[in-house]
C-alpha cells in the first residue's frame, strides 16, 4: 500500500500510512470483522475473513467472494499471496483457489477439503508454498500447474508458518522448524 502498512486483525483490516491508522470493519463492507490475511496487487488490497475475500482500494470495499456470490471452495479465508497479477487463496476446510486477473476464481481441485493455517503460505521463485492443519505443506510449480505434498521429511502434517531465504525453505510445525535445501524441493 505505497508507504503503509496493512494488518490482518481479529476487528477488521487496519492500514497505516505511518501517523494515522484506519481500520475497515464489516460495518464498511469486509466479510466478517475476523480478517486472517492480506496481501497486495497493485494499488489493491486483498482481505481474507471468516466469512470471505474482500477487494479494498482507496479504503473502500469493491468486491467481495464468498461461496454464495462465486467460484471461492470456502468463506474462511486463512492466506493470501499474490503473483503477477494473480491472487491466492487458502482456505480453511476449500483448499486452494486462485483469483485470476481477469476475477475468475479457479479452484485448485488437488487441494480440494484441505484446511490450509493462518498465514502459512509463501511464494519463493516461481513456487508457492501451503501449511496445513493435517496434510504437511503443499507445493504448486507455478509454471507447470503440478501439485506436490510435503508429509514425513517436515516431522509434522501441521505445517504452522512458512519463511525462505534464498537458499531454505523453513517449515515451522507443531513439533518444530524444518529447514529444507530449496534445490532439494524442485
Amino acid at each position: 500500500t505505497g508507504a503503509g502498512i496493512a494488518v490482518a486483525t481479529n476487528a477488521g483490516l487496519t492500514v497505516t500510512d505511518g501517523r494515522v491508522a484506519r481500520t475497515l470493519t464489516a460495518f464498511h463492507g469486509l466479510p466478517n470483522n475476523h480478517a486472517y490475511a492480506v496481501a497486495a496487487i497493485g494499488t489493491r488490497l486483498f482481505v481474507g475473513t471468516l466469512g470471505g475475500l474482500a477487494e479494498v482500494e482507496a479504503m473502500k470495499v469493491g468486491r467481495t467472494f464468498s461461496v454464495s456470490n462465486s467460484r471461492l471452495p470456502h468463506n474462511w479465508v486463512n492466506a493470501v499471496a499474490s503473483f503477477e497479477g494473480r491472487l491466492f487463496i487458502g482456505t480453511y476446510g476449500g483448499g486452494v483457489a486462485s483469483l485470476m486477473p481477469s476475477g475468475e476464481i479457479v479452484v485448485h481441485d488437488e487441494t480440494e477439503k484441505t484446511d490450509v493455517n493462518p498465514g502459512a503460505m509463501a511464494i519463493v521463485g516461481r513456487t508457492l508454498y501451503v501449511g496445513t492443519l493435517s496434510s504437511g505443506a503443499l507445493v504448486l510449480d507455478i509454471d507447470s500447474g503440478r501439485w506436490t505434498r510435503l508429509g514425513a521429511i517436515l516431522g509434522s502434517a501441521n505445517v504452522t508458518a512458512i519463511a525462505a531465504t534464498d537458499r531454505y525453505v523453513f517449515f515451522g510445525t507443531d513439533s518444530g522448524i524444518a529447514r529444507i535445501e530449496r534445490s532439494a524441493l524442485s
